[in-house]
C-alpha cells in the first residue's frame, strides 16, 4: 500500500530536523530529496558546461536552487583529525611524465616504506600503484595502522555546523572502510586482495587482525563525537566480496563497531552499491540501522522488491538509480520510478540517487524529485542562505 504522507500539521520544517526525525523513527518527518551532486558540478564546472545560472555561485547555492539537501562527509570528515606519531614521515608529491600527473603519497617508517601512486586524467584520479603487494609491505602497513592517532576538532565542527546545517542538512560523518574492503579498494587491490588470501593466509589473516584492533582508536573518538549519523563508506559490492568472506571479515567487524557506536546513540549505515543481490540476505543481520546507496536494476542486480523484502524496516538512503537521470530515459518513465520508489520505502527513506548523479544527466530532473517531494510533503520551511565558509 503506498506510503501517505504526512499531514501538515504534523510535519517537521527543516532538512536538518526531518533527516534526524527519520533516523529516530519519530513520527511527523518529511522525507528529504538529498542527492550527491559534487561530482556533477565539479566535472561540468570543469568542461565549461555548467549551466550558465550556476556558474558563479558555490555547490551550496546549487543545492538551494535545486531544494535539496546534500550529503555532508566532505564537510564534517576534517573534524575527524588523524596523524602519525613522529616516528612516520608521510609526504605527497607530484610527479610528471609523459604529459601525465601523477600523484603519490610515500611513508616511511622503521619497518620500511610504502609508496601510493595515482594518476590525474581530464576529469578524475585512479590508483595506478597500490602500495601493498607483499608479506614484507604488510608487515609495514601494520605499523603505520598501530602509529595512528585521531582525535576530533570541536572548533572546527562547531564552524561547519554553522555553515552547513540549520536548514540545509543534519552532520555526517564516514569512517575507514572496514577491513577487507580497505584493502582491496585502497592499499592492494582486488586482485591482489584476494590472491594474498590464497597466497598468504596467515599473514593476511594477522594484517586484518590488526586491521580490526586498531579501529578502537577512531571508533572512541566517533562515539564520543557529536555526530548521530555515522556512516560505513565501505562500497560493498558482490563483484567484491563474497558471501563467504563477508561472513568471516565484514560481519565481525561491523558487530564490534556496534558495540562500540550503539551505546553512543549513533545511527550507523553503509555504503553497499553495484551488485548486491547475493548479500542482501545479511542485511538485517548485520548491525546496521541502514543502508547507502543499494543500487536496483537496470544499473543494479537487484529490484525495488527484493531490496524491500531484504531491508524490512531498515532506513534506506538513496535508491533512485542514476541512470533515471539520463536525457534519454522518457519523463513518463522517470517519474514513475521516483514515485513508486517513494510509495514502497517512505517513511524509512532519505532519498537520493544511487551513487552519484554523473556529469552527462540532466540536472532539471533533480528539481523535478524535489517538486514531486514538496508535492507530498509540503515545500521547506527556509532558515535562511547558509553563512560564510570557516577558514582553514
Amino acid at each position: 500500500m503506498p506510503h501517505e504522507p504526512t499531514p501538515a500539521s504534523h510535519r517537521v520544517a527543516t532538512f536538518r530536523d526531518s533527516i534526524l526525525a527519520t533516523v529516530r523513527r519519530e513520527p511527523g518527518a518529511r522525507l528529504v530529496f538529498q542527492p550527491r551532486l559534487e561530482t556533477w558540478i565539479a566535472v561540468n564546472r570543469k568542461r565549461g558546461t555548467l549551466p550558465a545560472r550556476y556558474r558563479n555561485i558555490p555547490p551550496l547555492g546549487i543545492y538551494a536552487d535545486l531544494n535539496c539537501s546534500f550529503r555532508p562527509y566532505h564537510f564534517f570528515n576534517h573534524c575527524l583529525t588523524h596523524t602519525f606519531t613522529d616516528r612516520v614521515c608521510e609526504k605527497i608529491g607530484t610527479r610528471e611524465a609523459d604529459g601525465v600527473t601523477r600523484i603519490v603519497n610515500n611513508w616511511s617508517t622503521p619497518r620500511g616504506n610504502l609508496e601510493l601512486v595515482r594518476t590525474r586524467t581530464s576529469d578524475s584520479v585512479h590508483i595506478e600503484r597500490f602500495p601493498v603487494r607483499t608479506p614484507g609491505d604488510m608487515r609495514t602497513f601494520a605499523y603505520l595502522l598501530e602509529a595512528e592517532n585521531f582525535g576530533w576538532d570541536e572548533g572546527l565542527f562547531g564552524s561547519l555546523n554553522a555553515y552547513v546545517a540549520g536548514d540545509a542538512t543534519a552532520p555526517a560523518l564516514y569512517l575507514p572502510r572496514v577491513n577487507i574492503m580497505r584493502l582491496a579498494i585502497q592499499w592492494m587491490g582486488f586482485e591482489a586482495t584476494h590472491y594474498a588470501l590464497h597466497d598468504y593466509p596467515k599473514e593476511t589473516r594477522r594484517l586484518i587482525r590488526i586491521m580490526d584492533a586498531c579501529e578502537k582508536k577512531f571508533l572512541d573518538v566517533a562515539a564520543a563525537c557529536p555526530v548521530e549519523l555515522i556512516n560505513y563508506g565501505d562500497n560493498v559490492d558482490g563483484n567484491l566480496v563474497s558471501p563467504p568472506l563477508v561472513e568471516e571479515f565484514i560481519l565481525p567487524a561491523y558487530e564490534r563497531r556496534a558495540d562500540a557506536l550503539k551505546p553512543a546513540g549513533k545511527f550507523l549505515y553503509a555504503h553497499w552499491d553495484g551488485s548486491v543481490k547475493q548479500l542482501l540476505p545479511y542485511a538485517r543481520t548485520c548491525f546496521l540501522d541502514g543502508l547507502e546507496a543499494l543500487t536496483p536494476v537496470p544499473q543494479g542486480d537487484v529490484t525495488l522488491e527484493e531490496i524491500k523484502a531484504a531491508v524490512g524496516d531498515m532506513v534506506l538512503v538513496d535508491v533512485l538509480p542514476m541512470l533515471a537521470f539520463m536525457p534519454n530515459v522518457p519523463m513518463n518513465e522517470f517519474e514513475r520510478v521516483v514515485r513508486r520508489t517513494i510509495d514502497m520505502f517512505a517513511p524509512r527513506l532519505i532519498l537520493g540517487i544511487s551513487d552519484e548523479l554523473a556529469p552527462n544527466c540532466d540536472i532539471e530532473r533533480v528539481r523535478r524529485v524535489a517538486q514531486i517531494v514538496n508535492d507530498l510533503y509540503g515545500s521547506r520551511v527556509s532558515d535562511g542562505e547558509a553563512g560564510t565558509m570557516p577558514s582553514d
